[in-house]
């Protein structure tokens, strides 16, 4: 699944145009902002960003090995983290309530099986509106 995000991977001439620009800017600030401040690595930040937007408006073509990489560590990134944020929010939201819930006895979807009924049917008290209430119902 990731190797095929890879693939797709967009390496038009106006793509790497825009990274070339997007990541050199970026950089460009940060040697700025470095500067400014009295920092002595200042030209590690600058220098790159000025070359990464000379090459994206000059010769976009020669950032494709470049933009191939950043792209690629992006979207790993992006797979770890999503993974990482969901298993946070599931053991710390998701766990505590769900033990809450049934240590106060609490059946939100009605699970509970009684055999003394005869149907589990649940008549809705609303009346049936309009056709035109069921076309959007987003």
């Amino acid at each position: 699944m990731v190797l095929s995000e890879i693939k797709k991977i967009d390496s038009s001439r106006k793509k790497l145009r825009e990274f070339g620009f997007l990541v050199g800017g970026v950089l460009v600030a940060l040697g700025i902002l470095f500067w400014w401040r009295g920092r002595i690595f200042y030209p590690y930040f600058f220098i790159p960003g000025i070359v990464l937007v000379m090459a994206g408006a000059f010769l976009p073509s020669a950032l494709m090995p470049f933009q191939k990489i950043w792209m690629s560590a992006a979207v790993l990134l992006g797979w770890v983290m999503t993974r990482l944020i969901l298993s946070v929010l599931f053991f710390l939201v998701v766990t505590p309530m769900s033990m809450i819930l049934r240590l106060i006895g609490k059946d939100i979807l009605d699970q509970k099986l009684e055999p003394s009924q005869e149907s589990y049917w649940k008549s809705c008290s609303q009346a049936t509106g309009s056709p035109s209430d069921y076309e959007r119902q987003f």
